[in-house]
């Protein structure tokens, strides 16, 4: 999944696999022809799985269905628990969504809605990323970091008062052992093998502690940041070394999201 802030455009990459030019770059707005394609221009955050395009967005979602190009859009009216969708992940037969008003979950093949909300478990109703692992969905809001368990059915959070920096979560990027954790004042790293936490700030070379985006790429772990640029973290030596700013190749020292395509980083 990657979330941002801003108007939706396609990109297409020539048919042949040795050729890596863009081919056509299409901007996607609310409206073509008598179609409506966005249910809003005002992009949250996008998710694509093999047969559809999930766009979340300010007044509810889009779907975009490959193999015919239709959309069809989705409201409260039809199972959200708000229109306001800040992330999206989709995975196997179900799309997860993190609204102003706690996590909705679309089963694609039955179209039932389920909705968690405090009472189920959740912490912190303003549900800010969504990451997917293989046995756990991860939640990051405004009142910690929660962890769902897919094959029991439960929830479980951790806050301040577990070791997680800030309440506010950002950001969040999985590996076999570590969960990194963006937040609105450092960066956390969880152990869910010794169940411990380290904490990164710009002590330790982190841009900003406010941390907007994470990902990660063989030995090294990228962190996007609020208005100071991209910090990159080795994980061999366990230091953070290269900065990228504006004075190098950024087009904005704004970062909001960051993803991995192979050798390449899109920003």
């Amino acid at each position: 999944a990657s979330c941002f802030t801003g108007n939706l455009n396609q990109v297409k990459q020539a048919q042949n696999e040795a050729a890596s030019d863009i081919t056509e770059l299409k901007q996607i707005r609310q409206s073509e022809g008598s179609q409506r394609v966005l249910i809003s221009n005002n992009i949250r955050c996008i998710s694509a799985d093999d047969k559809n395009v999930w766009i979340a967005t300010d007044r509810g979602v889009s779907r975009l269905d490959k193999a015919t190009n239709r959309w069809r859009h989705y409201t409260k009216e039809d199972g959200l628990n708000s229109d306001n969708i800040n992330a999206v992940a989709s995975n196997l037969n179900w799309v997860w969504f993190g609204t102003d008003d706690g996590v909705s979950q679309y089963n694609i093949d039955t179209g039932i809605w389920r909705s968690f909300k405090g009472k189920d478990g959740l912490k912190g109703n303003r549900v800010l990323r969504i990451a997917i692992g293989i046995d756990y969905t991860w939640f990051g809001t405004d009142q910690g970091i929660n962890r769902y368990t897919r094959s029991i059915d439960s929830w479980s959070a951790r806050t301040p008062k577990d070791g997680l920096s800030n309440n506010i979560v950002n950001a969040i990027a999985l590996e076999d052992e570590y969960v990194w954790i963006g937040t609105n004042n450092c960066v956390n790293r969880y152990s869910r093998t010794t169940d411990s936490w380290n904490t990164y700030s710009t002590n330790d070379g982190l841009a900003n502690n406010v941390v907007t985006t994470i990902a990660v790429s063989g030995n090294y772990v990228w962190f996007g940041t609020y208005r100071s640029g991209i910090s990159v973290y080795n994980k061999t030596n366990q230091m953070f070394g290269k900065l990228y700013t504006k004075s190098d190749v950024l087009s904005s020292n704004d970062i909001r999201s960051i993803a991995i395509d192979g050798n390449n980083i899109w920003i």
